[in-house]
């Protein structure tokens, strides 16, 4: 659990901007209370960044800077449960 109850948790998760060029801040809707890692894959199925947010952050920020413009997945993995969001890079 991450402090936000589980039905909400796909509309909790709100990231900016998209489409981005340097970097995607990733906002959660309440503190979080565990690590979430997070992942960007390419349309290949290829991660091509990992990240963590950590215990107690309310956003994450993640450079975008070395990623061709296109189409990625956004992934958002706690308490075996994933979400997973669509991030355009420009």
């Amino acid at each position: 659990n991450i402090g936000i109850e589980e039905n909400d948790l796909n509309t909790s998760i709100d990231f900016y901007p998209n489409p981005a060029k340097d970097r995607v801040t990733i906002a959660f809707g309440a503190e979080l209370n565990q690590e979430v890692k997070i992942a960007i894959t390419d349309i290949n199925g290829k991660q091509v960044a990992v990240s963590n947010a950590t215990k107690g952050a309310t956003t994450h920020t993640i450079s975008s800077l070395n990623l061709p413009s296109g189409v990625y997945l956004l992934s958002f993995k706690f308490d075996n449960r994933l979400v997973n969001k669509k991030l355009i890079i420009e």
